[in-house]
């Protein structure tokens, strides 16, 4: 038996399974793999196996395909989570990852500014090795329209909790497409930030059947203006979120009124509306709304003086 097994049965009987036990695991794991792999193979993997309550967080995060492939070979048992470097990635890239059957081991998956197109947008879409992933970013790329329909369409994304896309000119028929979405259903976490989204998306959105788990959606450096502040304002769709980010948009008085006067945002806890167009009365209505949490009221009654 390898030397350290016993301190790889104490390790897997503490109780605290956090980032300093998961480095301490993955420590013990890489110098019983470098004594002997073979016994590492035919012991340990086995043994380990058997605590799956144990690999509910991802083990390890990764930062290229090798170190994937290791971590699969070391670890098949757990999850993990891949951070590429975004240097020299690009559609092409990003098409060779989506067909690495190490991808199924992922649950996060982040590729923010990897110059990712439409067509790296279809390959991660297509990808058959993605059922897992709970956590995608593609923020600050260009995957546009298109890309934004492809994601919205994969039937291998489902598992999808997260999903960043912020800065991908994706526009109203982007955001339309997202929340038109059945497959897109157990998210929690949209962010859509500073894609040219205006009152035709939010519309979209407030109107998804699809959407009705998020709890926070991220939509500021926008195009949104009253009309579309009212109908995420009318939205009983929306009524589970705790977040609503509508920075830097185009709303004023009349948008933050309806938000204001919303039975369905009884539950945030953070709205942000800083650097629209509000003006006094649509600041006094947010302070004096009977709906919006106390804390909420209490910072936009200090905004006003």
């Amino acid at each position: 038996m390898i030397e350290g097994f016993g301190e790889l049965r104490s390790l897997m009987n503490e109780v605290e399974l956090d980032e300093a036990w998961r480095a301490r695991l993955c420590t013990l794991l890489e110098r019983a793999w470098a004594i002997d792999e073979a016994s590492y193979q035919e012991q340990w993997i086995p043994y380990l196996s058997g605590f799956q309550v144990h690999w509910s967080e991802p083990l390890r995060t990764v930062t290229n395909l090798d170190e994937l492939e290791r971590w699969c070979q070391l670890a098949p048992f757990a999850r993990l989570c891949l951070h590429l470097d975004r240097r020299n990635q690009g559609d092409e890239r990003v098409q060779a990852l989506a067909q690495s059957p190490h991808l199924s081991a992922l649950t996060s998956l982040d590729l923010r500014a990897s110059k990712i197109g439409a067509q790296g947008a279809r390959a991660l879409a297509g990808s058959l090795h993605l059922n897992a992933l709970t956590y995608l970013s593609l923020y600050w790329n260009k995957i546009g329209i298109e890309g934004a329909r492809a994601l919205a369409q994969s039937p291998h994304l489902s598992a999808l909790t997260s999903l960043d896309l912020r800065f991908n000119e994706i526009g109203d028929e982007g955001a339309r497409a997202l929340a038109g979405s059945a497959n897109l259903g157990s998210l929690l976490t949209l962010e859509l930030g500073a894609n040219k989204i205006g009152d035709e998306g939010a519309r979209a959105l407030a109107g998804s059947p699809h959407l009705s788990a998020l709890t926070s959606l991220e939509l500021g450096d926008n195009e949104i203006g009253d009309h579309g502040a009212r109908a995420l304002a009318g939205s009983a769709q929306l009524s589970s979120l705790t977040s609503l980010d509508l920075y830097g948009n185009e709303i004023g008085g009349e948008g933050a009124r309806a938000l204001a006067e919303s039975p369905h945002l009884s539950l945030l806890t953070e709205l942000e509306l800083e650097d629209n167009e509000i003006g006094d009365e649509g600041w006094r209505a947010l302070a004096q709304s009977p709906h919006l949490h106390e804390s909420l009221r209490v910072r936009f009654a200090a905004r006003r003086e």
